[in-house]
Order: C-alpha cells, then sequence, then structure tokens
C-alpha cells in the first residue's frame, strides 16, 4: 500500500510526524510515527522513528522521497522486518507473529527471544494424581464409617454382612 505525504522543507519533525500519522489514520492504522531524542536534554537530537504496528516480512516499511527531504533528515532503516522462525524435528516452520498454534496438536506456544531452546512435552498426570487420590480419601473414608458402626457400641455391631464387605474391599 502506498501513502502520500505532503510536506515542505519548512516543516519540524513533530509536524511532519503528525502529517504522517494523519494519513495513516486515514488507511489502516499499519505504521506509526514518532519524535525521539537520542541526544540528551542538555544536547538533544531528534529522529523521526517509523514502526509498523503488524509483524511480519509483509509488513515491511519502504520510504521513498520525492522531494529531497529524508535525506537531509538522515533517514534510514534501523531493523528490516521479518517472520518469526522455529525449527520442529528438523522441519522449519515460519509465522508473521510469535505465535505458534499450530504446530503441534493441541499445544501453542510463543516464540520470546532468539537461540536454541530444547522442549520438553510429556503428559499431564496431575488429573492422575488427582482422581487416584481422591479414591484414596473415599477409600478411607468408607473403611473408617465401617470400622465405626461395626465396633463395640456401633449402631451396626456384629453385622456380618458388613464385615464381610470390609474384608472384601481390603482385598
Amino acid at each position: 500500500m502506498n501513502f502520500n505525504i505532503v510536506y515542505d522543507s519548512t516543516f519540524f519533525l513533530q509536524a511532519l510526524a503528525d502529517q504522517i500519522n494523519a494519513v495513516d489514520q486515514t488507511y489502516n492504522g499499519d505504521f506509526r510515527v514518532s519524535v525521539v531524542n537520542v541526544g540528551t536534554s542538555s544536547s538533544p537530537q531528534y529522529k523521526l522513528v517509523i514502526s509498523s504496528t503488524k509483524t511480519g516480512t509483509e509488513n515491511d516499511i519502504t520510504i521513498t522521497d520525492s522531494g529531497n527531504l529524508l535525506s537531509k533528515l538522515d533517514l534510514r532503516k534501523v531493523k528490516t522486518a521479518q517472520n518469526a522462525q522455529i525449527t520442529v524435528n528438523g522441519l522449519e516452520v515460519e509465522k508473521s507473529t510469535n505465535q505458534f498454534n499450530d504446530v503441534i496438536e493441541g499445544m501453542s506456544f510463543t516464540a520470546k527471544r532468539t537461540g536454541n531452546v530444547d522442549v520438553i512435552v510429556g503428559e499431564d498426570i496431575k488429573p492422575l494424581k488427582d482422581s487416584l487420590a481422591n479414591l484414596v480419601n473415599q477409600y478411607n473414608s468408607l473403611l473408617g464409617k465401617i470400622n465405626t458402626e461395626t465396633s463395640k457400641g456401633g449402631k451396626l455391631a456384629r453385622e456380618y454382612g458388613l464385615n464381610q464387605l470390609r474384608s472384601t474391599i481390603y482385598r
């Protein structure tokens, strides 16, 4: 997509930034322009910074200048847009964002930095552990109730059927 900015040599950087942002808002909001002080407060040195609001190589910004103002501004590209790339089991995958949610079924992840990372994925056994712990708690509660009720003085003392059931549960 091409944008035309009308400017003249009397524009200050902030006026130029405002003009570019106004044109961008008319379209899609694909980029933002700001003025940044790369010097100090006592010796300021201002630069115009144009950044894409979208990721990936298809959103790289190219600037052409028919009026030769950009060369006077010492405008140069700081960083070229790029896609995020990962390798999974020897297969290279590239995305325009850092979100990978369709590479490995049932798994999603975000690339946060460059470099090599080994990811080891295992099954989540916590639900199984929780179920087993619940079963043991229920088992202990049942046997405790049977022992209480069938003991001497209990409501079901000397109840042969419950004693047999307890023996079966133990086995």
